[in-house]
């Protein structure tokens, strides 16, 4: 396992390392993030470490939060969370 993904249960949740880096593109805090998004700085935290899969709607305002297109995001989320149902 590459060592900056880490399992949630038996899957490794990628799409963290993506919001992550995008955070650090936009030069946002995880507080920042936080307060734009209206999501606890718990859940953006975990989020952020791999250790939660985010909801479609955390995806959505997280994306708008930092200026990315909306739908590229929820596009890699939407691929995701298939990889991970199947």
């Amino acid at each position: 396992m590459h060592q900056s993904q880490r399992p949630v249960g038996s899957l490794t949740v990628h799409i963290g390392l993506v919001l992550d880096r995008i955070r650090l593109q936009a030069h946002l805090t995880h507080e920042a993030l936080a307060q734009k998004t209206g999501f606890n700085l718990t859940y953006v935290t975990d989020v952020l470490a791999c250790n939660a899969f985010p909801s479609r709607l955390f995806t959505l305002r997280y994306a708008l939060a930092s200026g990315v297109d909306p739908q590229l995001l929820l596009r890699v989320w939407e691929d995701e969370q298939v990889r991970r149902q199947a």
